[in-house]
């Protein structure tokens, strides 16, 4: 795909953002790692959500936010559309991402993901270790979001909401908070990274874009009450991003 000439200056912004990301990330997440202070290792979260808004301007994202995040540990349950959900989710506050195993290695992209704190699911492999990891990281004051219908669709519909990785949240007393993402105009077509796409073409085809139109709903905080289960959170929270969007579940 050949990029019409006035879109190669957001093509040359993209470049120029992904190599210093993976620049920074090759140099500074190391020196973070070696310091004890909690508060020290706030800092490469706090660079990366920068990171990403340059990266969502450079793109062209224009985003409305409905509802306010929850402040401190918590863990945001989303819908999936596009890889783009990450960058635009990460550029709101300083967050962490549970994604496919295959991710990690996408060029650029699955370094950048590896030295920013991200977790990465083996599909097929027992959860116990990524359980105790997030239960750790949510104790520590960590936001972690996930996706739970566990693949990506076109944005006119919603899945199931699997809720094996939400019982991190419930051992470690941390509110979930559901999370509605769409796009509008032409970015709801453009957008979904579904199939067979790559990411290459796909980034290319989004930069053809003018604008990217996004909107987020925040939905109130589902608390962790004495012997709630992690089927009832999913639902929960399931039925306040099926309500924001107005969509129809499928199972």
């Amino acid at each position: 795909m050949t990029l019409p000439y006035p879109h190669w200056h957001k093509a040359a912004a993209i470049v120029l953002l992904f190599g210093l990301g993976s620049a920074a990330a090759a140099t500074l997440q190391p020196m973070f790692r070696r310091l004890p202070s909690r508060r020290i290792n706030l800092l490469p979260p706090i660079i990366q959500a920068a990171w990403l808004r340059a990266v969502c301007r450079a793109l062209g994202v224009q985003l409305a936010i409905h509802g306010t995040p929850v402040t401190g540990g918590a863990l945001w349950v989303s819908n999936h559309v596009s890889w783009l959900d990450v960058v635009i989710l990460g550029a709101v506050r300083p967050v962490a991402f549970l994604a496919k195993s295959e991710v990690a290695s996408w060029p650029v992209v699955g370094f950048l993901g590896r030295q920013s704190g991200n977790l990465f699911i083996r599909r097929g492999h027992g959860s116990g270790e990524i359980t105790t990891i997030m239960t750790q990281r949510l104790q520590c004051g960590d936001s972690l979001v996930l996706f739970p219908e566990g693949t990506t669709t076109r944005g006119d519909t919603l899945r199931h909401f699997h809720s094996r990785l939400m019982q991190p949240a419930i051992s470690a007393g941390v509110p979930v908070q559901s999370v509605a993402i769409s796009y509008q105009g032409a970015a709801f077509d453009v957008a979904p990274f579904v199939d067979d796409d790559d990411f290459l073409p796909h980034l290319l085809r989004l930069l053809t874009l003018p604008r990217i139109c996004v909107t987020l709903h925040f939905g109130e905080p589902l608390l962790m009450s004495d012997g709630i289960q992690r089927n009832s959170l999913a639902r929960q929270a399931h039925t306040q991003v099926l309500t924001a969007l107005g969509l129809q579940t499928v199972e």
